[in-house]
């Protein structure tokens, strides 16, 4: 098969720079809890408010791997979609997310190679007052379907 032919197999095709997809994620106590369940993370920022008020945080905060795990979502089912493997990541974390609100992830096609089924992608997560939590590219490797 040649790599042509590997875009054309997808399930949603080739992405298109310019294309831009979101999904949200509401960060409650009890998602919080599951992922500490799944990642051993179980620092008390995220659990214990006396803790996290005396941190530089002064809030409970939810992990900064939950928020990257908003992006892989929306990665796997929309863009570039199923098929899609995270090759190399570049994220800054600006801000954290806190524990109650929504956060909100989104991906934009900023480069597609005409060879390989291969793109690259802008990822941000911003928290529901605007501000930043993450921001940063993903190069991707679209295997198939």
């Amino acid at each position: 098969m040649s790599t042509n032919d590997a875009w054309s197999n997808t399930i949603n095709g080739k992405p298109k720079v310019g294309d831009v997809a979101e999904t949200t994620l509401k960060i409650t106590p009890e998602i919080t809890r599951i992922f500490a369940e799944i990642s051993g993370d179980n620092n008390p920022v995220h659990f214990d408010l006396e803790v996290a008020k005396r941190s530089i945080f002064k809030e409970l905060i939810g992990h900064g791997a939950m928020t990257i795990a908003c992006l892989n979502g929306v990665m796997a089912r929309e863009l570039p979609g199923p098929g899609c493997v995270m090759m190399q990541s570049d994220w800054k974390f600006l801000n954290p997310t806190r524990v109650g609100e929504t956060i909100t992830g989104r991906i934009e096609g900023i480069e597609v190679r005409d060879d390989k089924p291969m793109c690259k992608v802008k990822t941000t997560v911003t928290r529901s007052d605007g501000k930043v939590c993450l921001d940063g590219t993903v190069q991707c490797y679209i295997s198939p379907m």
